[in-house]
């Protein structure tokens, strides 16, 4: 199974492209039409209500597309294991 990730409006729309290789079908909000919320409020959403959406934290700070790039390359097994995982709500992964 491929993980599908829905990037928020505070990364670099490029991730799409740059990640398809290891994340094909993944989308940027800008794309889609959405609004996005702040920092821990999806995580806080999941643990209360449950999944979905499954959350996918980056904990790095405002960074370079670059280094999120290679973050996500880094952990991209980790996000399989976890989008696969139905009992898992909130993966963090830190720079």
């Amino acid at each position: 199974m491929t993980a599908r990730l829905l990037f928020d409006e505070n990364l670099s729309v490029r991730l799409v492209e740059r990640l398809k290789d290891v994340f094909p079908d993944s989308a940027h909000v800008m794309e889609l039409g959405l609004a996005q919320s702040l920092d821990s409020d999806f995580a806080d959403m999941a643990a209360v209500l449950g999944a979905p959406p499954k959350v996918l934290w980056l904990r790095c700070g405002n960074k370079a597309t670059s280094i999120v790039e290679e973050l996500l390359r880094r952990h991209a097994e980790s996000v399989r294991s976890f989008a696969e995982d139905p009992e898992a709500l909130c993966l963090e992964l830190y720079a």
